[in-house]
């Protein structure tokens, strides 16, 4: 989820955020606009409807594409650069945060751990703030804005909808808990890969002088096959999250359509869209 002292490293590149969040909302709202668009038309179709009719939903059509097209273009190309200027900045703290250490205030950490938390530990930041942090905010933001557009169409789907969305962030937080521990595991194991990696390599002529280069490479395979297993896993827990997420999802979606199929049955729901 969110981790405050994350976001205060982000520091005036919050606005980014905000204005990815803001093309984000608009895109929907077109993409809104697109199928409002389309369902006209064939709600005009069905009723063989004069061709002057079919103005106004085309031009409402044509112009969400294109709102939409905009929306989608800025959206990628903020999150762009968002990303390269957080990447910039963290490495830029970090390096200088060595710096002010000095070399014997960093000997607790090797060579290899430093190195992947500057690179790969800032790439993965760089997927959390350029990505995750505005669609996190954009889903929060969402479902409300979805809501008080279908409250007036049908209030009992648009509640039933709204209930459905906690049901997401406590899946989240349920498989979150059981991702720490294989997170802990993954992470250790990657930074001691590193570290006998490099190890190795800059040993690699006392090994062979002491011939002992075979033992050497039996050890790293070892190590190597319990990575594998471990990445196995954070895989395999990360396909459980998205099979939970697309569950609960698609099942609010289905749930939604189901209870505007039973309006239409029941009748309360054919006067307001015209049937």
């Amino acid at each position: 989820m969110l981790d405050k002292e994350l976001l205060k490293l982000i520091g005036s590149n919050k606005k980014y955020v905000f204005y990815t969040i803001l093309l984000m909302v608009l895109g929907m709202l077109a993409n809104i606009s697109i199928t409002a668009s389309i369902c006209w038309i064939v709600y005009l179709l069905i009723n063989r409807s004069e061709v002057i009719t079919y103005l106004y939903p085309s031009i409402t059509l044509i112009g969400g594409i294109i709102v939409r097209f905009i929306a989608s273009y800025f959206t990628g190309k903020l999150k762009d650069m968002l990303g390269r200027k957080v990447k910039k900045d963290l490495r830029e703290k970090t390096y200088a945060k060595i710096l002010t250490l000095g070399v014997r205030s960093t000997e607790d950490m090797s060579m290899a751990g430093l190195t992947q938390v500057s690179l790969e530990g800032i790439e993965q930041l760089d997927l959390y703030y350029s990505t995750y942090l505005p669609q996190f905010f954009y889903a929060m933001l969402a479902p409300f804005i979805l809501f008080f557009i279908c409250v007036g169409l049908d209030w009992r789907t648009s509640l039933v909808l709204l209930c459905c969305v906690p049901l997401i962030p406590v899946s989240i937080i349920a498989v979150s808990k059981y991702a720490k521990k294989i997170f802990a595991k993954y992470w250790g194991k990657y930074t001691s890969m590193g570290d006998a990696f490099l190890d190795s390599v800059q040993g690699l002529k006392e090994l062979k002088i002491f011939k002992a280069d075979g033992a050497r490479h039996i050890k790293m395979n070892e190590s190597a096959e319990e990575f594998r297993k471990i990445t196995m896993k954070v895989l395999v827990m990360q396909l459980a999250s998205t099979t939970i997420m697309d569950l609960v999802a698609y099942g609010g979606a289905g749930l939604g359509i189901m209870m505007v199929v039973l309006g239409l049955k029941a009748g309360y729901l054919a006067p307001i869209i015209g049937l």
